[in-house]
């Protein structure tokens, strides 16, 4: 980011704000252990009437996609109430912008001034996250080379994301991910990520050790 860049959100009132990263955002899940059942099915996303539905999006609307990094459908694994919609864009001013959702909350944020800098560069780099306990979800970027990201928890249960490649304008492309862990009754422990190329082979990684 550069220096005089910052970021604002948004978010319902009433809920906790957090921020990490280059993205100060508003993100706070309120997580327990119960599970719930995996029987209602989830109507197709419409990214762009995500990014509509933020205060965001009149003055920044997309200069192009909206892309959906996290959808609930794609998360079978993880029990309805804490699943996550997050969906980013470029905007015509030339910030990143995005939304995210889950049953708790709505946030979203855009950038002030052009987004330029990717970030920690050749890292597997967590830039939003939200959790704590039995549940675990970040969003983050990673190098060229990485096309998929797995996360393993403490208790050794995988879940693998793909990296979505976007031009946002700044000379070269961005590679983002999403991933959403849950552990059921278990703690989280230090989980660890793994980013992969397109031959399987791991060329970055990185951990987080607070939920141990």
């Amino acid at each position: 980011m550069t220096s005089g860049e910052r970021f604002v959100a948004d978010a319902v009132p009433g809920r906790r704000r957090a921020g990490r990263g280059f993205v100060a955002v508003a993100l706070a899940v309120a997580v327990t252990a119960a599970v719930s059942g995996d029987r209602a099915a989830y109507p197709a996303l419409d990214p762009f009437a995500i990014a509509a539905a933020t205060s965001f999006y009149t003055k920044e609307p997309p200069a192009g996609d909206v892309i959906v990094l996290a959808d609930p459908s794609a998360q079978p694994h993880v029990p309805q109430r804490l699943r996550v919609t997050f969906v980013v864009w470029y905007s015509k001013n030339g910030g990143l912008c995005g939304a995210y959702e889950d049953v708790t909350q709505r946030s979203s944020f855009c950038t002030e001034a052009p987004f330029i800098d990717r970030g920690a560069r050749g890292q597997l780099d967590h830039v939003m996250s939200a959790g704590g306990g039995n549940f675990f979800w970040c969003f983050g970027s990673v190098p060229p080379e990485a096309t998929s990201v797995t996360a393993v928890s403490g208790t050794g249960r995988p879940v693998t994301t793909r990296v979505r490649t976007a031009d946002l304008g700044a000379g070269a492309p961005f590679h983002f991910y999403a991933v959403t862990v849950y552990t059921g009754d278990q703690r989280l422990g230090v989980l660890r990520f793994e980013g992969k190329d397109v031959s399987g082979r791991v060329v970055v990684t990185s951990s987080i050790d607070k939920y141990a």
